[in-house]
């Protein structure tokens, strides 16, 4: 299973892998979003950290219903601010319900307790997310 989110288009979507392919299973409208099309930088910038990240637990007591914690800042984060002389980037991002956000990705009670229960049938394992300020799949990179 893999988690991606497309800011420019407020979605997450759930991909499963099914007989060594990729197949989509279901897509996820934001029900809110902050922030601008651009990396996570700090702390307090209200921004959707750009990166790839994996799921590191279940939150069942969450103040937003429940919730999946990212793993931001990871491994490719840390240096990358060191190098710029900034220190705090900030961390607490969630893929949660309700509908209000400073930087999590909220989708709604009822469908973070569907991702919650397919995320518990694969927790023993890893979950990637994949948070994209666009979607690449449908523009050229230049680079």
């Amino acid at each position: 299973m893999a988690f991606v989110t497309i800011k420019q288009k407020e979605t997450l979507e759930i991909w499963g892998e099914l007989n060594s392919n990729w197949v989509f299973i279901k897509n996820y409208p934001f029900t809110a979003c902050s922030g601008q099309l651009r990396p996570k930088v700090k702390e307090g910038v209200k921004q959707i950290p750009e990166g790839i990240y994996e799921i590191e637990h279940l939150n069942l007591y969450s103040l937003f219903y429940l919730s999946l914690k990212i793993s931001y800042p990871n491994e490719f984060d840390k240096p990358i601010v060191e190098k710029q002389g900034r220190s705090n980037l900030g961390g607490d991002i969630f893929i949660r319900g309700k509908n209000k956000t400073v930087g999590c990705i909220p989708i709604g009670d009822d469908e973070i307790e569907e991702v919650c229960y397919l995320a518990s049938k694969i927790l023993s394992g890893r979950i990637p997310v994949y948070n994209c300020p666009k979607d690449f799949r449908k523009s050229a990179v230049v680079g």
